[in-house]
């Protein structure tokens, strides 16, 4: 699967403050990912303090944050969470903002196509 890049903004919760970045589309990742910078100019709030697994194998603790997402100008932003980065790393929109959006990726064009939740039906589910 290729790389896909595009403008985004990340916004604080409220929506009074956006920074625009351009982000990789990351579906092998869980969560969104800005900068420090970025997470003190939006005034984010503190989601938690967790252990993360890095694309490179190492596991770092980073804060979690609340921050708004918008990839398109056409699809109203969510409210999703996003670990914070050092400075100089790149911003990413992971799995969990994509499903919120309703967005997936085509994998043979590699472009953000409309993707229908999945459930399933409560007849399915059996004693865990």
């Amino acid at each position: 699967m290729g790389i896909i890049r595009r403008s985004v903004r990340f916004g604080s919760e409220d929506g009074s403050r956006w920074v625009s970045a351009v982000a990789t589309i990351d579906t092998g990742a869980t969560h969104c990912q800005i900068t420090t910078s970025t997470a003190e100019e939006l005034g984010t709030r503190l989601f938690r303090r967790s252990q993360v697994l890095l694309a490179d194998g190492s596991v770092q603790e980073r804060d979690i944050v609340y921050v708004r997402v918008e990839v398109d100008p056409s699809l109203p932003p969510v409210v999703t969470t996003a670990v914070v980065g050092e400075d100089g790393a790149p911003f990413l929109v992971g799995a969990v903002a994509l499903e919120q959006l309703g967005l997936g990726v085509d994998p043979s064009t590699q472009q953000l196509v409309p993707d229908l939740p999945v459930l399933l039906r409560s007849s399915n589910w059996s004693v865990l």
